[in-house]
């Protein structure tokens, strides 16, 4: 299993972001080795040392196949081929609920109090809290979800080794 990731990690990072291609070529992980021996930056990118600076910062990776993977996002057309994650995996089982609150990087005071508020109440409840990790909504959204002692999931639209992901 390791060894799939490791090979669909470096056609994704040699995909520079665009991953629509590559997901109408592979089905499953194990596709991805045969894919990455053909590919034309095979000499650039090792796959080996790519996932070992992912386990040295402490990050963990898992595929469609994996039953960490939450299975509503797996429903979705354009499902990510791979997660990144630090931390726990979040276990989304039948007890899992999460509910996702976005908005502006530029809030006012009465907006991020909203998000803050609402955040809390909703992670005593029982609700994760998902949001990004920019300034703003996303910051006071976790905030809350913290203050009300509940979980917090933040979601990055790029890899977790980008220094400005945000």
């Amino acid at each position: 299993m390791q060894s799939d990731l490791k090979y669909l990690n470096a056609l994704l990072l040699a995909a520079n972001g665009e991953a629509q291609e590559l997901r109408k070529k592979i089905t499953e992980p194990s596709e991805a080795k045969s894919l990455w021996e053909r590919h034309p930056k095979r000499g650039e990118i090792d796959p080996d040392r790519e996932m070992e600076k992912l386990i040295k910062d402490g990050v963990w990776t898992i595929d469609q196949s994996d039953p960490n993977y939450p299975p509503l996002l797996k429903e979705t057309h354009d499902a990510p081929l791979l997660i990144y994650g630090k931390g726990k995996i979040p276990k989304f089982d039948e007890s899992y609920w999460g509910i996702a609150i976005v908005g502006t990087r530029k809030p006012t005071e009465y907006g991020k109090a909203v998000a803050r508020n609402f955040a809390e109440e909703l992670s005593r409840g029982g609700a994760v809290i998902i949001s990004g990790i920019a300034t703003g909504i996303d910051r006071e959204a976790h905030a809350g979800a913290l203050t009300g002692h509940g979980k917090t999931i933040a979601v990055i639209g790029s890899g977790l080794d980008r220094a400005s992901f945000f």
